[in-house]
């Protein structure tokens, strides 16, 4: 599996059509994860909720197959303090998410966290992940991956 950093919207724009072949697939399919969404979100940062923020959604890949996608923006959080946050924070989009495949979860999240906290971006000091759905298999896989990262 290899991770990738997308920074701009023309490296993003190149993976809607795998972006929302992953999201019918996944463990959290709704509305608001949709690439034309997320897209048309970031454009306007959220109707300017967010006046400034960087693109750093994390792509996995096997070969030609998406595998999962951390979809992240790097920004002040709420607390003036530099975090990654998902795409489609806070007050506009009701429920957000990480997109992967149930099979492919654990192991995208073993490969996830190590990347983020390498190869992302320096400086962040938070994940501030809000809106995710109280029974997203999610919550489980990512606390069990973070117990193994230490």
């Amino acid at each position: 599996m290899e991770c990738k950093v997308i920074r701009t919207v023309e490296e993003w724009e190149q993976m809607a059509e795998a972006w929302n072949a992953l999201l019918r697939e996944s463990a959290s399919h709704v509305p608001f994860l949709r690439y034309e969404y997320l897209h048309t979100w970031w454009n306007t940062k959220g109707g300017g909720e967010w006046p400034s923020g960087d693109l750093a959604i994390v792509a996995a890949w096997e070969g030609e197959k998406l595998i999962g996608v951390a979809p992240l923006f790097f920004a002040e959080n709420r607390e003036g303090e530099p975090a990654l946050l998902l795409l489609g924070s806070v007050e506009i989009s009701d429920y957000l998410d990480i997109i992967a495949r149930p099979k492919d979860l654990a192991r995208f999240l073993d490969e996830l966290l190590p990347f983020l906290a390498g190869q992302v971006r320096a400086g962040w000091k938070s994940l501030d992940w809000y809106n995710l759905l109280e029974d997203s298999p999610n919550l489980q896989a990512l606390a069990q991956a973070e117990g193994a990262q230490g």
